[in-house]
């Protein structure tokens, strides 16, 4: 089983990505907007930066992680010699996924895109249970452990845990200044429990 980390994984970039979906680029209009946060000392402008620039970085260091691994997986020698059809397979949407997602070509809704292409293209096998495991797709789970997909995906997890502890801990340190969405953020990201939820909260206190 590809463990929770990979679980939490999908609900954070569905979640992102259903919100961010309604544009794939930034305009000309709202990179002004975001160099005015940027030099802002206001609270809530610092806050709204910091997201977007968490929100921009996160993603695009995962693809490059899975772009890398999944070169890996296509030049190595164990698979380039086998011929067995859920190998072949295998290389096919390894391929595909290369083809789809160039990490220099990506926008914030492509990063999200990749991530969850990726996700599922290895969850695939990690989720076969005992009875479903062949020879292929068990030297096809060690070769992808042998390139660090599994880890990769949890180390995304992982960022986006760090993420919404910092944007929890700068409302927490900052409450006393804080305008009325701030402070209702701040109290709405305190009382939920699942990631994906204060994911949400965020995200659509960004795009109020």
């Amino acid at each position: 089983m590809a463990g929770l980390k990979i679980y939490n994984l999908f609900f954070l970039i569905i979640t992102a990505k259903s919100i961010l979906c309604q544009s794939t680029q930034y305009s000309a209009e709202e990179l002004k907007i975001i160099d005015e946060l940027k030099i802002s000392t206001n609270i809530a402008d610092k806050l709204k930066y910091s997201i977007i620039e968490n929100l921009n970085i996160i993603p695009q260091h995962y693809i490059t992680s899975a772009a890398n691994a999944t070169q890996y997986l296509l030049k190595d020698q164990t698979l380039q010699d086998n011929n067995k059809p859920e190998i072949l397979e295998f290389k096919k949407n390894l391929t595909e996924y290369l083809d789809k997602h160039a990490p220099s070509m990506a926008n914030i809704q492509a990063s999200y895109t990749a991530m969850i292409d990726f996700g599922q293209m290895i969850n695939h096998y990690y989720e076969l249970s005992d009875n479903e495991l062949t020879p292929e797709t068990k030297l096809i789970i060690e070769l992808m452990n042998k390139y660090n997909c599994k880890t990769i995906a949890g180390n995304m997890s992982d960022h986006y845990e760090k993420f919404l502890l910092d944007v929890s801990k700068m409302l927490e340190e900052n409450k006393t200044h804080m305008d009325k969405p701030l402070l209702d953020l701040y109290e709405k990201l305190m009382r939920a429990s699942y990631l994906s939820k204060k994911m949400a909260l965020i995200l659509k206190y960004l795009i109020m």
